[in-house]
């Protein structure tokens, strides 16, 4: 979390990070914040424990005692199991049935869950194949997106024009992106693909109140960058991401990584030509020498995003 957090670099603030959450009663999480991008592939894979998800990370911050759910009902199924795995996830040592209830409505992924005699929670998309079982009891979590007057709504950026509509109605608007590469594969460009009309759409709807955070495992093009208020980037952040965007975006942590590199206004900026690659009957001649990354923008005149 804190090597997360201090890798985040803040490429823009206009003044409104912080946030002052006690000045927030609404807050629209859009974008890849419940499954979001945290590495690369190939070598670089790394199938971690547990992913820390940005939307829960958020609601954390903005309703510590979590958000309103079913869990004080006590209408649990007893003898029953949910046997699947769907985007399941396992918790030991929690106390009670309850307890494994609240770990569910805390975490945005998890809609349904099973409480094992063994003190296990696990937590599921949902509550598919249920069988007998007298040593479990389930239940079904509903949850609210408001608690105590605060709201932590969530789009996932699908449906641009509703996602719009929420961060035009929200006090802020958080917007996350991802792209990511392998090491058999490159990317086919440097832009964020169809996320970029997402991102254009919120930012015309509320721009002076819109934050983008946007995950990449290098250079990347920002065209919405004059029209948001803020932009941060934690690279390829790891499986604390969503804590540890929430600490910088909420103020616990100054981000003050520096960028390791130079973000391009457009595609092959600095106009690298095919006699470097792919190479030409199979040489390369690298004729920029050491005019490479804000070398070659000075040498050239050239602004960089």
């Amino acid at each position: 979390r804190k090597l997360s957090a201090e890798s985040t670099v803040l490429l823009k603030n206009n003044g409104l990070l912080p946030l002052d959450k006690t000045r927030l009663k609404s807050v629209a999480v859009i974008g890849e914040a419940m499954h979001a991008t945290t590495g690369g592939g190939g070598s670089g894979t790394v199938i971690p424990y547990y992913i820390a998800q940005p939307l829960d990370a958020i609601r954390r911050h903005m309703m510590p005692d979590g958000p309103i759910s079913n869990c004080s009902d006590g209408y649990f199924q007893q003898g029953i199991n949910y046997d699947n795995d769907h985007n399941q996830s396992r918790f030991d040592g929690l106390a009670n049935v309850t307890e494994c209830c609240k770990m569910c409505a805390s975490t945005s992924t998890c809609n349904a869950f099973t409480f094992t005699s063994d003190k296990a929670c696990y937590m599921k998309s949902d509550a598919a194949n249920p069988h007998d079982d007298p040593n479990v009891v389930s239940g079904v979590c509903a949850k609210k997106p408001c608690a105590d007057g605060t709201c932590v709504s969530f789009n996932d950026g699908q449906d641009v024009a509703a996602a719009a509509k929420l961060a035009a109605s929200a006090d802020v608007a958080i917007i996350f992106v991802g792209t990511t590469s392998a090491e058999g594969h490159d990317r086919e460009n440097l832009s964020y693909g169809l996320q970029d009309q997402l991102v254009s759409a919120v930012a015309q709807a509320a721009g002076s109140k819109a934050v983008v955070v946007g995950v990449a495992p290098g250079a990347v093009l920002t065209p919405w960058r004059h029209d948001v208020a803020a932009v941060l980037t934690p690279f390829l952040p790891g499986q604390e991401y969503g804590n540890a965007i929430a600490d910088i975006l909420f103020g616990v942590v100054n981000p003050s990584a520096k960028l390791p590199m130079t973000f391009p206004t457009q595609e092959n900026e600095t106009e690298m030509k095919p006699a470097a690659y792919p190479g030409v009957n199979g040489i390369s001649v690298y004729a920029e020498k050491l005019l490479v990354g804000y070398r070659w923008y000075d040498s050239n005149g050239v602004e960089s995003a």
